[in-house]
C-alpha cells in the first residue's frame, strides 16, 4: 500500500497569508514500517505512556499512541488523546479518546485510562469472544 503526501507552502505576502497545497509525486512505502510501529504502540501499552489501557484480565492487548498538547498562547487548554486497537492478530475495534480542558489531569495517559476502563468493561461483556455472527452487543453506559 503506498500513500501519497501532500504538502502546504504558506507564505504572507503584503500582509496576507497564501496557503498553496501542492501534491508531492513520491510514494510512502508503508507496509515496510509497520512492524516497527506496531512494536512501539505494543511498548507503549506494556511499558509506556499507554499502560494504564492494559487489560490484565484479558486476552486481547490493545496497541495504542497517547499524546497530549498545551496551548498556551490563546487560551490556556489542554488536549489529551490515546488511539488504540484491539486484538491485533483479528483486529476488532479501532477505540480513539480525546480529553479537552485547561488542567493537568488532561492528558494522554488520562486518555490511555479512560481506554482501560472501556476495553475491561468491552470484556466484561463477552465483546472479544468469538460468538455467533449477528449477535448484538449492548452498549456501553459511562455512567453519566
Amino acid at each position: 500500500m503506498a500513500a501519497r503526501s501532500t504538502i502546504c507552502s504558506i507564505r504572507i505576502r503584503r500582509k496576507r497569508l497564501i496557503i498553496s497545497p501542492r501534491a508531492w509525486k513520491r510514494d510512502l512505502n508503508i507496509p515496510n514500517v509497520l512492524p516497527e510501529v506496531r512494536e512501539g504502540m505494543l511498548a507503549a501499552v506494556l511499558y509506556g505512556t499507554g499502560r494504564l489501557s492494559y487489560d490484565a484480565g484479558g486476552n486481547e492487548t490493545p496497541l495504542g499512541k497517547t499524546g497530549t498538547c498545551d496551548d498556551h498562547n490563546t487560551t490556556p487548554s489542554r488536549i489529551g488523546w490515546f488511539v488504540s486497537y484491539a486484538d491485533e492478530t483479528h483486529p476488532k475495534i479501532a477505540l480513539a479518546v480525546l480529553l479537552r480542558g485547561n488542567t493537568r489531569r488532561v492528558k494522554g495517559p488520562t486518555a490511555a485510562q479512560v481506554a482501560g476502563h472501556i476495553y475491561r468493561r468491552l470484556r466484561e461483556q463477552n465483546y472479544f469472544t468469538d460468538g455467533p455472527k449477528g449477535t448484538s452487543i449492548p452498549a456501553i453506559s459511562t455512567g453519566k
